[in-house]
């Protein structure tokens, strides 16, 4: 097998941890759940178990599709030509690829354990992403 291909593998694998996680986790997190979220006001909305799955399911697909499309976009675009560098592509789809990772295993540990989103933890999750 390749290196790449095993890289491409590993990444995939840790994109989709958050699903295996979260199936580990299933019965511990109650049927229905209250969301909170604290900017100006206090925010509260009720959600199921199947609503956090499709978030979760949502999340690791796109981070997967993200990475592939950053790796293959020299083959897609047609403003990249043969003397562009692709590493900065490779290295931006997997920033984006863990920073959505680290996403959905806050909203898994936020669902768990009954956790407020506030201002503070949105700036976090911002200046994560706006870091690299």
């Amino acid at each position: 097998m390749k290196k790449q291909n095993i890289v491409n593998l590993i990444i995939v694998l840790v994109a989709l941890s958050p699903l295996g996680y979260l199936f580990i986790v299933w019965n511990n997190i109650p049927e229905s759940f209250v969301t909170r979220f604290e900017f100006n006001k206090a925010f509260e909305k009720v959600q199921s178990r199947n609503t956090l799955f499709l978030a979760v399911s949502v999340l690791a697909l796109v981070s997967v599709l993200l990475y592939f499309l950053m790796r293959n976009l020299k083959k897609i675009d047609p403003k990249v030509k043969e003397g562009t560098e692709t590493s900065s592509f490779n290295k931006l789809g997997l920033i984006i690829t863990v920073y959505l990772v680290v996403l959905n295993y806050f909203f898994i540990l936020a669902t768990k354990n009954g956790w407020t989103i506030d201002t503070k933890v949105s700036m976090v999750f911002f200046g994560l992403l706006v870091m690299f």
